[in-house]
């Protein structure tokens, strides 16, 4: 792929027109038009996506004078499918990528069943970890008020402040008000890992949440426990898993199908036409600590996208994966992240689409599951009586997922995570360049 580590500005110089005449009655000439000022940041942006963007030829043609902000141009320009370029601070993206670094909660907020608010994850080190938040935990109420009597608009304005109280009632019913600012957070994107047994058989359950740079070492220490113990089954799940960096993806499909399928070529980025230079395979590589599995189950939602759709499509030729949870949100496609270093942006255009081994990619609405199984939120990952994990045990058993009521009941829950918790979005990030 070719590597642009700049991004030069572009800046177009006002000309002033001056002119006399020679006599009273001599009509002053026409004034040449002054150009147009075109804002740096806007200007670059505008380049790269006529360039780099996968869906240049139906861009719309816009006077790039009257934008001074590189997002509402995005916004105006962008192809019907693409829901995801975006221009943002490149200092925020870079501490997010390369160091798991944001502000905010860090706390995934997610409705459950019975359309209550609750705690679905917490980054350890995060204002809501330092108050031991934990998963399951209600929200009753948001600054005194009910979040029953609030529309999904009112509670999204309260956790946009910077400072709120939050009224939790706790799994043993007690209730618990805690005073809580917005501050740092880190994410430790390995949530939960463990081994179970399953008919004299390890099983290794992972919960990760978002691909960083430092997830690449997290989950080689979660795989080196997973290799030492045995473990033969996978439960991999990634419901809240809304994307990040294909290079963390490309280790994690090592650390999966390494040890069967070393050097196969998992996906396949195609670019527009006017850079099928930079297309490319992703490979799947042995690690010392790559599994030999006989099962993958994966557990997904609407959250689950980008490099998390990237990773399950990769898997399909090699291994029969069983999905169970609801489908998944569908982005067939990643941006390459350039650096406008002068104008402090990170530039993000849908550069390219994806393509597993066997020709799969036009996933837009999403990859659908095996097994529809709606998760139970007031249950801590790992527990085997939440019913995602519960439903992907059962099928390692016995080959059925089983039929409770509550496994099948349908469309009481908001098709995504109501708020992530962090300012920084790790929405479908990819290739940095």
């Amino acid at each position: 792929m070719k590597k642009l580590q700049f991004i030069l500005p572009i800046f177009l110089v006002a000309a002033i027109a001056v002119s006399g005449c020679k006599k009273n009655d001599t009509p002053a000439p026409t004034p040449a038009p002054t150009p147009a000022v075109v804002d740096a940041g806007v200007q670059n942006t505008a380049n790269l996506f006529q360039d780099w963007y996968l869906w240049y030829k139906d861009m719309p043609d816009v006077d790039l004078s009257t934008y001074t902000d590189p997002s509402k141009y995005i916004d105006d320009i962008r192809y019907s499918k693409d829901h995801w370029s975006f221009a943002a601070p490149l200092d925020q993206i870079m501490a997010l990528l390369q160091s798991g670094q944001s502000g905010g909660w860090g706390a995934g907020f997610k409705f459950d069943l019975s359309d209550s608010l609750r705690i679905a994850y917490v980054y350890n080190s995060s204002p809501m970890g330092a108050d031991s938040v934990a998963r399951g935990w209600m929200i009753r109420s948001l600054d005194g008020q009910l979040v029953k009597d609030m529309s999904i608009d009112a509670i999204n304005q309260e956790l946009a402040r910077d400072q709120v109280t939050f009224g939790f009632v706790l799994p043993d019913s007690t209730y618990k008000a805690l005073s809580i600012s917005k501050g740092d957070v880190v994410m430790n994107t390995v949530q939960y890992s463990h081994v179970y047994g399953t008919n004299g058989e390890k099983t290794g359950y992972l919960v990760f949440s978002d691909f960083l740079e430092p997830s690449v070492a997290d989950l080689d220490t979660t795989f080196t426990t997973f290799k030492a113990d045995g473990v033969s089954n996978l439960i991999l799940d990634l419901r809240y898993n809304t994307g990040g960096l294909l290079t963390t993806a490309d280790s994690l499909m090592s650390l999966i199908a390494g040890d069967k399928y070393n050097n196969q070529t998992y996906n396949q980025q195609e670019f527009n036409d006017k850079h099928t230079d930079a297309n490319e395979g992703n490979q799947i590589h042995q690690k010392p600590n790559s599994l030999n599995l006989n099962n993958i189950v994966i557990i997904t939602s609407s959250s689950t996208a980008s490099a998390s759709e990237l990773v399950i499509a990769g898997l399909m030729p090699f291994y029969p994966v069983t999905l169970i949870g609801t489908q998944t949100l569908g982005k067939p496609v990643g941006m390459s992240i350039f650096q406008d270093n002068q104008n402090n942006l990170a530039i993000a255009p849908i550069s390219f689409r994806n393509v597993n081994s066997a020709g799969y990619s036009d996933y837009f609405d999403g990859i659908p599951v095996d097994y529809t199984v709606y998760e139970d939120v007031k249950y801590p990952f790992g527990d085997p009586n939440e019913l995602c994990l519960k439903a992907a045990l059962n099928y390692l058993s016995t080959g059925s997922t089983g039929t409770s009521a509550a496994m099948l009941k349908s469309g009481t829950m908001p098709a995504k995570l109501l708020n992530k918790g962090t300012d920084v979005t790790v929405t479908n990030l990819y290739d940095l360049k």
